[in-house]
């Protein structure tokens, strides 16, 4: 297995080298500009864009998790070959343990090894393992988050494409586009559930009211109740039914086009949110704003043909919508070097893996309260525990396309790093 990904990077990275030369240096995103306040102002100070001299990046080499290291380390490796050489950190790469408990020896192993910091790891279990350590031997760079706790590890850094992050953002969105009530439909599960909560949290903490939340099943199945339920049609159909009693004849019944609620935050799966955005079309006459997290995009740029959908509104990170993609990191490029890239169902692991090798010189700068980097993922800062979170451009799609609205202005800050 080691001598298959020795060449497979071996291969990537003659491509990626060949590729990021015609492309030229420049590797930071832009976007277009925005409606609702300016992007993000970039740390003026140089950095020390080299970082450590030697990273360590601990990724698993088989089990279930296989393709999402394969598109985070081809990330990685793309980051690393966009730098000057003489810019360039040595990078070693070790097998994550199938057991959790083994990943603090290979920590071990990676500093006694040379190593000054570590991308990695990326199992959630073994996050929590190494966030339960009162010390690491250097900066870890961790690939997701443990559930809960604080990590007692001060160089453990928490980095994810987390849900809650994108659901906290559409609550903040839809709040400062005037909304103040909202219904919310997400699937059942560990996943919509989380969701759900994020969005709850933040929608009330700013002052709104939940309508209704409705929960769907992930598989296939009619749709149409949950979105009734959750528009107040079935509030109309029962007080519709009960007049009919009272009266002792039958009454004709009008379907609410607008419902109880004018605001719904949706979640789930492309598929699925395209089921759901069709059933809220009926209910779109009177002004109705649907909201989203970005898994309810393919990433496709071509405008929707399917007519009866509702227009949404999605946060998403800047490399798949930056104006331009042709830098030694972009979209175009990395797909000419990894043609999965560009059609894969894990495309944004590649930006994160990017990300993740940029991000380790800036870790320190970024423990100061204020601070924040600009990055393929989103705008990066650091709460108090060291996590990661993402500020995220927001788009609209419809039958018009892709429509970019930029970044929206933070409604509160989040907690000072410390």
């Amino acid at each position: 297995m080691q001598a298959h990904h020795s060449l497979r990077i071996a291969f990537l990275s003659t491509a990626l080298l060949v590729i990021g030369a015609l492309a030229g240096c420049s590797s930071t995103p832009t976007t277009r500009a925005t409606e609702r306040g300016p992007a993000p102002v970039r740390d003026a100070r140089g950095a020390d864009r080299a970082g450590p001299l030697q990273v360590a990046v601990l990724l698993p080499e088989s089990g279930q998790h296989l393709a999402a290291a394969t598109a985070l380390r081809d990330g990685i490796m793309a980051a690393y070959y966009a730098r000057p050489a003489a810019e360039r950190p040595e990078l070693r790469f070790y097998p994550a343990p199938a057991d959790a408990f083994g990943t603090l020896a290979v920590l071990q192993e990676a500093a006694q090894a040379g190593a000054s910091a570590v991308i990695g790891p990326l199992d959630k279990a073994a996050v929590a393992e190494v966030a339960a350590s009162p010390s690491l031997p250097l900066p870890v760079l961790a690939l997701n988050q443990a559930d809960s706790g604080s990590a007692r590890a001060p160089n453990l850094y928490q980095f994810a494409l987390a849900p809650e992050d994108e659901a906290e953002q559409a609550a903040e969105r839809a709040f400062a586009d005037g909304h103040r009530t909202a219904a919310v439909i997400t699937p059942t599960g560990t996943w919509g559930d989380r969701v759900h909560a994020s969005f709850r949290a933040r929608w009330e903490a700013l002052g709104g009211q939940i309508t209704a939340h409705e929960r769907y099943d992930a598989a296939p199945n009619d749709l149409g109740p949950a979105v009734a339920s959750a528009m107040g049609a079935n509030a109309g159909r029962q007080r519709h039914d009960e007049l009919q009693q009272i009266l002792g004849r039958r009454l004709e019944y009008a379907p609410p086009t607008g419902g109880e609620a004018r605001c719904v935050f949706v979640a789930g799966t492309a598929t699925k949110v395209r089921e759901l955005r069709r059933e809220l079309h009926g209910y779109a006459a009177e002004g109705l704003a649907v909201y989203g997290t970005s898994s309810a995009w393919t990433g496709d740029t071509a405008p929707e043909t399917e007519s009866g959908l509702v227009p949404i509104r999605l946060p998403e990170m800047p490399w798949l919508i930056a104006d331009e993609g042709q830098g030694p990191v972009g979209r175009a490029t990395l797909a000419a070097a990894i043609p999965a890239s560009a059609r894969s169902p894990l495309r944004r692991l590649y930006p994160m893996g990017i990300d993740s090798l940029d991000l380790l010189p800036q870790l320190e700068r970024l423990r100061t309260p204020g601070q924040s980097y600009d990055g393929q993922t989103g705008n990066l800062s650091l709460d108090s525990q060291r996590r990661f979170h993402r500020r995220l451009v927001w788009i609209e799609l419809s039958g018009q396309g892709v429509r970019v609205l930029g970044y929206d202005a933070p409604v509160a800050a989040r907690p000072a790093a410390r």
